[in-house]
């Protein structure tokens, strides 16, 4: 395991310690780097969120929260309740609507984090076909669907990803 300094986990953060590790995951990446008074708003809107969250009258078990001042991560132990269209459109709205709150926008998906010199350096796609960055620069990977995912594969060697698929071929 390689170490990435405060960029890299083998997570076992707080907010989601009685989440079941098979429990899905959402996750969505900021186009600017939260401050503290916006990861404390969001934390406290996330809790708020995910205690009244629920799918079709029956409540959820979920917990959220920011991680790296740049990730909202939404997390539901689908074995107590799944998550379905009605409950997924729920936290989407919660999502378009706190980046509104904050002037974020948490859907561009044309940005993607890569880590420099053990920071978060925001990139548009377009810069992997410039050939600025190999296969062996690390990302975290947006597309993890379980928890565990989260908590152990989550920053990813751009070769690694769906990504690569825009870098110039000769580097990857």
């Amino acid at each position: 395991m390689r170490n990435f300094g405060v960029l890299f986990y083998n997570m076992d953060i707080a907010a989601f310690k009685n989440i079941p590790t098979d429990s899905r995951v959402w996750v969505y990446f900021a186009d600017r780097e939260l401050t503290e008074q916006d990861v404390f708003w969001l934390d406290t809107e996330s809790d708020k969120f995910t205690e009244q969250w629920t799918v079709h009258g029956h409540d959820m078990q979920a917990k959220a929260g920011v991680l790296n001042n740049y990730f909202w991560v939404l997390a539901a132990n689908e074995a107590f309740n799944a998550a379905s269209g009605c409950g997924i459109d729920k936290s989407v709205h919660f999502v378009q609507n706190a980046g509104q709150c904050l002037g974020v926008d948490f859907f561009n998906r044309l940005q993607i984090p890569i880590v420099l010199d053990n920071k978060i350096k925001i990139e548009k796609i377009s810069t992997l076909k410039t050939g600025v960055y190999t296969s062996a620069n690390f990302t975290y990977d947006l597309t993890v669907s379980r928890l565990h995912d989260l908590q152990t594969n989550w920053l990813k060697p751009l070769g690694d990803t769906w990504l690569k698929k825009h870098m110039q071929p000769f580097l990857v």
